[in-house]
């Protein structure tokens, strides 16, 4: 088997656990701030279904400083209010989004660098 075959597998297995963390995600926390009349309207733009399960991951887990320049743009309704989103969500929920944004951001980063050292011929 090849290096690169070796490489994009390892990569499709962090994407395929990645999607596990954003359905648990989707299912626990989102569902929750959904259901709560004080953050269901802070979410953000849903441009397709589960959006919001990638703004409140991101609100959980870029630093404030982003959500703090984000808000005074003309883009702030696209993000989650990520004040409300983290004074709403525990621990747990903040080690799931974690896990689901870093693992699907190394997994796909690691798909794309063998994608271009392939097509560079790094791997011949």
């Amino acid at each position: 088997m090849e290096m690169t075959t070796k490489l994009v597998g390892i990569g499709l297995a962090g994407v395929l656990l990645g999607w596990l963390f954003f359905l648990a995600l989707g299912r626990t926390t989102v569902r929750r701030l959904d259901r709560t009349p004080e953050t269901a309207n802070c979410l953000g733009m849903e441009f397709m279904s589960g959006w919001r399960i990638f703004n409140v991951a991101y609100a959980l887990v870029l630093p404030m400083a982003f959500f703090r320049m984000a808000s005074k743009g003309p883009l702030a309704g696209l993000y989650a209010n990520a004040l409300v989103v983290r004074c709403h969500t525990g621990r747990v929920d903040q080690v799931l989004a974690h896990l689901f944004v870093w693992t699907s951001v190394c997994s796909s980063g690691l798909i794309f660098a063998v994608a271009v050292l392939d097509m560079l011929g790094v791997f011949y």
